[in-house]
């Protein structure tokens, strides 16, 4: 590090603006990294300074908006961990790539979702976020909204931006029908069936497809859903077992009849019917919300 770029850090982490522009003005190299591993920007946007990152980002044209910092972050990044809409919102303006991947192949999108941020969600889709990433533990945006953070609003967002479906039939999606047990559960199941997923992909590992592990949960709403869908009944894993077995050994005899005989007891009713009913509550409850706020 130069005299000129330490007395140019100083003043960046101090915010002295005089002595950040006689900086500039004298050519320091607005991308270098301090001895911490991080530059200016990457400083500024964990700070949520949007008025010193404007000047610097306008200042130079040489300025990389991208520029991965020692810990494997971009600026956007940074601002997307911290939630700093503005500063975030400011960098896909002037043209921060909301694509580029950080040291585990996350992008901000991933960030966002995690951090269950409607608003930057909606800005990094509006700046053309691609919606299947995948990051090396094999988790796109959709998958985190699904299992990570079940989110189904945001799950709807990115639904909206046509993912690749293909691209979820891997075992974090597999999960989201393993721990379905309740009925507002089942509608992300519904949203992944209805944009599309292959209801009979199997884990590679184990060779289960949906069905395999709702024999093991036990949930038989769940069950119905799946059968009534397609699922495919004989199927058979790796250890050359089919749904009704592996309920068998997993002690839900009524799923294990269900599955061999196609009948549930009485007083369980498919859970399509229990969703839409489900779903009319809450949307009426939401229309009654919003007529007394606006009285």
């Amino acid at each position: 590090v130069t005299a000129l770029q330490e007395k140019y850090f100083n003043a960046i982490y101090t915010r002295n603006v005089v002595e950040i522009k006689k900086c500039l003005e004298k050519g320091v190299n607005p991308n270098a990294l301090s001895p911490i591993g991080l530059a200016p920007l990457h400083v500024l946007a964990e700070r949520d300074d949007c008025v010193l990152g404007y000047r610097l980002m306008t200042h130079s044209d040489n300025i990389d908006l991208d520029l991965l910092s020692a810990h494997g972050y971009t600026a956007l990044h940074v601002a997307c961990l911290f939630s700093n809409k503005k500063f975030a919102v400011m960098l896909l303006q002037m043209g921060a790539d909301p694509n580029k991947r950080d040291r585990f192949n996350k992008t901000a999108l991933h960030i966002a979702v995690l951090r269950v941020d409607y608003s930057l969600i909606y800005n990094l889709l509006k700046y053309n976020a691609d919606v299947n990433v995948m990051d090396c533990f094999e988790n796109t945006p959709l998958s985190i909204s699904l299992v990570q953070e079940p989110n189904l609003l945001i799950a709807k967002m990115l639904c909206k931006h046509k993912p690749d479906m293909d691209l979820e039939n891997h075992k974090s999606t597999l999960h989201v029908f393993f721990v379905c047990h309740t009925i507002n559960q089942i509608e992300f199941v519904m949203l992944l069936l209805d944009n599309g997923i292959d209801i009979n992909f199997s884990d590679k590992l184990s060779g289960r497809i949906c069905l395999h592990f709702v024999a093991i949960s036990g949930y038989l709403e769940l069950a119905v859903v799946l059968v009534e869908k397609g699922a495919d009944l004989r199927a058979i894993d790796k250890t050359l077992r089919t749904p009704t077995k592996i309920a068998m050994d997993h002690g839900n005899v009524i799923i294990a009849d269900y599955f061999q005989k196609g009948y549930r007891p009485p007083n369980l009713i498919t859970a399509l019917p229990l969703v839409t009913k489900w779903l009319k509550k809450v949307k009426k409850r939401v229309a009654e919300r919003k007529a007394a706020e606006q009285q």
